[in-house]
């Protein structure tokens, strides 16, 4: 007797003693325990299984699979609500939908935003409000396994204090060899950005933890391997360029000063002529002394021979002043 019903109302199938209305036991665990067919051969049919509450058809869900919409491609297993939308796809090919019915990725979600509105299609929460808790989404560097010690990158999105200030961090790995990745770049809950530091207190925070490091923001272009530089070392902050080309500071969307690709600088004039070459009206050079007393600015030119010696002076512009009185 393979089917046997209880006194309860409970109907066993495979089992003499079900507890549930209808409850089937497999003589296997590898066998397949239920098999729902839809003879048809036609395209766009259905062999759907409704779960439901309340009166009949009246909240419900479907379940089961789809023989495709006059294609093999879209063959698959199906949900679908009673609007008779589908809600998610699961074909056949492994590829799985959410809100589409072609997903073409392994996880595919559409969410319609009816218009120039941002949507939420997606949303990871830890659950947690500890300051520091997150979750992170893993890039595995690996084909053959998984784990930390393989993710190539990876972005974290956690709670950065109260509330919901959180800050958004992305981390690569340094090498192939095992190594953890490190985090690289983080914008925190004030949206400053760090390079190299978790706690940016600029828009844009660069940081080496080294004292010797070489530190700096590169600007390139075509085949430019160089090209403009911003930034600091041991010694010195700097402004660097390899190229042959001029380097020009402006103001108020007008050229000021511009340095030459052989070294002039002009101040007033894109085509300076001397090391120093000063254009315009009005004051074109001031020096001011803060000396106390009778020293006044000085000016020096020199003229430096192959041994120079004391005194080699070629000349010199004293432009000293005095006070008197109540004006100067």
């Amino acid at each position: 007797n393979n089917i046997y019903n209880s006194n309860s109302g409970n109907v066993g199938i495979g089992t003499t003693s079900p507890g549930k209305k209808l409850d089937v036991v497999s003589t296997s665990g590898t066998s397949i325990v239920q098999s729902l067919r839809n003879p048809s051969t036609s395209w766009n049919q259905y062999a759907l299984t409704r779960y439901g509450t309340e009166g009949a058809d009246f909240r419900y869900m479907d379940f089961g699979y789809f023989r495709g919409n006059n294609n093999e491609a879209t063959r698959g297993l199906v949900v679908k609500f009673q609007a008779n939308a589908t809600l998610v796809t699961f074909l056949d090919a492994g590829n799985v939908g959410i809100g589409t019915t072609n997903p073409d990725a392994p996880l595919h979600i559409l969410k319609e935003a009816g218009g120039a509105n941002i949507v939420t299609a997606l949303k990871l929460d830890t659950d947690d409000a500890t300051a520091g808790s997150g979750v992170s989404i893993d890039f595995n560097a690996s084909t053959t396994n998984t784990g930390a010690s393989l993710v190539g990158s990876r972005i974290v999105g956690a709670r950065q204090g109260g509330n919901a200030s959180g800050f958004l961090a992305l981390y690569t790995s340094p090498d192939a060899s095992g190594s953890v990745p490190l985090e690289r770049m983080r914008i925190n809950s004030s949206g400053n950005v760090g390079i190299g530091t978790n706690s940016p207190n600029d828009k844009l925070n660069i940081h080496n933890s080294s004292a010797n490091a070489n530190l700096g923001i590169k600007i390139t272009r075509g085949s430019q391997t160089h090209g403009l530089r911003l930034g600091v070392n041991d010694s010195h902050a700097f402004l660097w360029t390899d190229q042959n080309q001029d380097l020009v500071f402006a103001t108020n969307d007008s050229q000021r000063v511009t340095i030459k690709a052989g070294g002039n600088v002009g101040i007033g004039t894109t085509s300076p002529v001397a090391k120093l070459h000063v254009e315009g009206t009005g004051d074109l050079v001031r020096l001011v002394s803060t000396n106390a007393g009778s020293a006044g600015a000085q000016m020096d030119m020199l003229q430096f021979s192959a041994s120079p010696a004391d005194g080699d002076v070629m000349g010199l512009i004293n432009m000293g002043g005095y006070y008197r009185g109540t004006s100067s």
